[in-house]
């Protein structure tokens, strides 16, 4: 049932009624972003570990397979647990010759 009411308001009165309401919405404004999980927290989305460049997409689903890690998820969102991830990677020593020149 909608029922209309008219009155008189002078333009000034109207602008700053519609501004304040305007303004009241977004204060008010329920979508924000997600919150970020604490900084202890040990999973992190796969999405941020390329975007971070940490590795590709094609070495990460690499060693997924051959399972240095494990993928969780989460709704739609893929995790990994940090220190699994951390584990895969491996220490390398390059082996230079006396008087070479290493690049």
């Amino acid at each position: 049932m909608l029922k209309t009411v008219l009155f008189s308001l002078p333009l000034e009165e109207l602008q700053t009624v519609i501004t304040d309401c305007v303004n009241s919405c977004l204060k008010n404004d329920k979508q924000t972003k997600a919150p970020s999980p604490p900084p202890d927290f040990k999973y992190i989305p796969i999405q941020e570990i390329f975007k971070k460049k940490i590795c590709s997409k094609p070495t990460f689903y690499k060693h997924l397979k051959r399972g240095d890690f494990k993928l969780y998820k989460f709704g739609n969102k893929s995790f990994v647990d940090m220190n699994e991830f951390l584990s895969a990677f491996s220490k390398v020593e390059l082996n230079n010759k006396k008087g070479g020149n290493a690049i």
